[in-house]
C-alpha cells in the first residue's frame, strides 16, 4: 500500500489521512485513525452466523479474538463480486452496548493512503448513490475520482443488532459455532 503525501503548500487546515478502497467502480475513504489493521481474506476461514443479518457474512478469528465480519458490498445495497483476488478486512475498534469490539469491514481491495484537507471535503448530497447517506461524512475528488468518506462509528451503530446477535451465537457446549464459509 502505498502513501501519497500532502501537497508542499498544505497547511494546519489538513482533516487527515484516509484509506482510500474500493467497493466494485466506486472509491470510498475511511479516516486511518479508525482502521487497526488490513487482514487479506483470499482463503481465510469465515464461519457463517445462523439467523443473522445478510451484511453480516460471519465470524472470523483473528490471533484467538473472535471477528464479525461486515460485507460493505451488502451493507451499502450492492451486487456481489465473486472471486475478488485483493479482498480484505478493515478491522475498525468501536464501542458496541458499552464494550470495545473489533469489526471487520469486508471490502474489495485497499488503494492507498491520501491526506485530505478540510477544504477538499464536501457535505455529501441527500442522494449519494446506492449508499446511505447516514454513512457518509463527506465527499472529495482525488486524482480526478470521486471519494466517498464513510463513518466507521455510524455503520457499526446501525449494524449493533446484527454484530451483538454475532457475538452470542454459540452450539450446546458455549463454543462458537464452527463451520466455514467464506465472505465473497
Amino acid at each position: 500500500m502505498k502513501e501519497t503525501q500532502p501537497n508542499e503548500g498544505s497547511s494546519r487546515g489538513v482533516a487527515g489521512q484516509f484509506l482510500r478502497f474500493s467497493l466494485g467502480d466506486e472509491c470510498y475513504g475511511l479516516s486511518i485513525n479508525h482502521v487497526q489493521e488490513i487482514v487479506p481474506l483470499n482463503g481465510a476461514a469465515v464461519t457463517p452466523v445462523p439467523g443473522a443479518a445478510s451484511y453480516l457474512c460471519g465470524i472470523f478469528n483473528l490471533r484467538g479474538t473472535t471477528v464479525p465480519l461486515i460485507e460493505l458490498r451488502n451493507r451499502f445495497a450492492m451486487p456481489a463480486e465473486a472471486k475478488l483476488p485483493k479482498r480484505c478486512a478493515l478491522m475498525v475498534e468501536s464501542q458496541v452496548m458499552d464494550k470495545l469490539v473489533i469489526v471487520g469491514f469486508v471490502v474489495d481491495q485497499v488503494i492507498d493512503v491520501v491526506w485530505l484537507q478540510d477544504m477538499e471535503i464536501k457535505s455529501a448530497p441527500q442522494f449519494c448513490g446506492k449508499l446511505d447517506t447516514h454513512y457518509v461524512d463527506g465527499l472529495s475528488m482525488f486524482k480526478n475520482e470521486v471519494i466517498i468518506l464513510i463513518n466507521s462509528e455510524k455503520i457499526i451503530e446501525f449494524s449493533r443488532g446484527a454484530l451483538a446477535y454475532a457475538s452470542t451465537v454459540k452450539d450446546s457446549s458455549g463454543a462458537i459455532l464452527e463451520g466455514e464459509t467464506k465472505c465473497e
